[in-house]
């Protein structure tokens, strides 16, 4: 194949998934709102077996268009559709919302998260809003992945130009959409994800701001 077919193919390629992404998103919202009506008004009596059944096929619907949501991230990643802003971010101040979140959708599976933050949080160069965005994507598929009934234990290692986040677990490396999205936006932002069997580390740019520790 000739590098301008291979790049026609690209092409099509990501506006089929863009068309994908967007049926996706419209179905979703029409399946959400009737669902939600259900569940919230009752039109005569549910039976309990009828309200389960009510609330497992909304949370099905959820799943859907959080994964419709994070296809349309990316692929707004690939086609450069998303402005960056470059700014210096205290990383505890985005760490401790996404640990929040993780601890809270680890609980069902006894998946604990322990983290330890240093005396003096060191600064990134990032986007405060999709850095969060990323880490609680990534924590939320390394928890997804991680053994039932054990602990996400999260430091930070800081030196002159770089600071880095290491979770350490028992379960296999994170994979899947969530997981795609969320090293996706942290390379958008000079950042790297290495991904390996218990562990993932996230390494992003130092800011001047601040220091280490």
């Amino acid at each position: 194949m000739r590098a301008d077919e291979a790049k026609d193919a690209v092409t099509d390629g990501m506006r089929l998934l863009d068309a994908v992404a967007e049926t996706l998103t419209r179905a979703t919202g029409e399946v959400q709102l009737p669902l939600h009506i259900l569940l919230e008004n009752h039109f005569g009596d549910l039976n309990e077996n009828q309200e389960e059944l009510l609330q497992v096929a909304s949370a099905a619907a959820d799943r859907i268009d959080l994964a419709s949501r994070q296809l349309r991230r990316i692929l707004d990643l690939e086609h450069g559709r998303i402005t960056f802003q470059r700014e210096a971010v205290r990383l505890v101040d985005v760490l401790r919302p996404v640990l929040a979140i993780a601890a809270a959708r680890g609980e069902g599976r006894g998946v604990r998260v322990e983290f330890d933050p240093p005396p003096v949080s060191p600064f990134v160069v990032a986007d405060r809003y999709f850095l969060g965005e990323a880490l609680t994507a990534l924590l939320a598929a390394v928890g997804d992945g991680a053994e039932g009934a054990t602990e996400l234990r999260v430091m930070l290692t800081s030196d002159e130009s770089r600071v880095g986040i290491r979770v350490d677990y028992a379960g296999a490396a994170p994979t899947g959409l969530e997981m795609a999205m969320a090293v996706r936006l942290v390379r958008a932002q000079q950042g790297e994800v290495v991904t390996a069997v218990g562990r993932v580390t996230v390494t992003l740019r130092a800011s001047s701001i601040g220091g280490g520790f």
